[in-house]
């Protein structure tokens, strides 16, 4: 029953998210370029109970969830090493609107980073005025330092951290 039960769960998470995109793409990637990258996303959402005032009584998790995310070969990067287990940090690139990085890391910093990078696309599209152009984005490096036990992210157009959490996954 344990068995079928494992299998049941691993079925719904394979069927649920794009576990087949990422694991296919990324083995794309590896037969191009010997490195294919995927990583699990852990998402929970929470329900808080306030009082009147605004003050958090009690937190609920309602689901919990992991998702497959493929990373892109070159949006992946490691401190140099001999051998995976002399690697310090970890690195991934991800690029961010000017909303989604107002969201994430609030008015004051959002609006700050420069919005630096464009896509190969939109760089060929000659009648787009790339100065103001709708599809800017800032890169954006989300390090995991297994040194500090701590995450950064930074942008280098960005004079210090954008944020900085300890480890919340705890893995050894």
């Amino acid at each position: 029953i344990a068995g079928q039960t494992l299998e049941r769960c691993i079925g719904f998470v394979i069927d649920d998210d794009d576990f087949d995109y990422a694991l296919f793409a990324a083995r794309d990637d590896y037969i191009l370029t010997s490195r294919g990258v995927v990583r699990m996303i852990f998402t929970a959402d929470k329900n808080e109970q306030k009082d009147e005032m605004g003050n958090v009584l009690s937190v609920a998790v309602t689901n919990e969830r992991v998702l497959t995310d493929y990373v892109i070969w070159d949006d992946f990067l490691h401190s140099p090493a001999r051998t995976w287990s002399e690697v310090r940090w970890i690195a991934f690139k991800t690029y961010m609107t000017r909303d989604q990085l107002i969201s994430r890391f609030g008015e004051e910093i959002g609006k700050a980073v420069t919005l630096d990078y464009l896509s190969e696309d939109v760089k060929e599209n000659k009648d787009e005025d790339q100065e103001t152009s709708v599809f800017k984005q800032a890169c954006i490096y989300e390090i995991w330092d297994g040194q500090t036990r701590k995450v950064y992210r930074i942008c280098e157009q960005y004079d210090r951290p954008l944020d900085v959490k300890d480890d919340f996954m705890r893995l050894s």
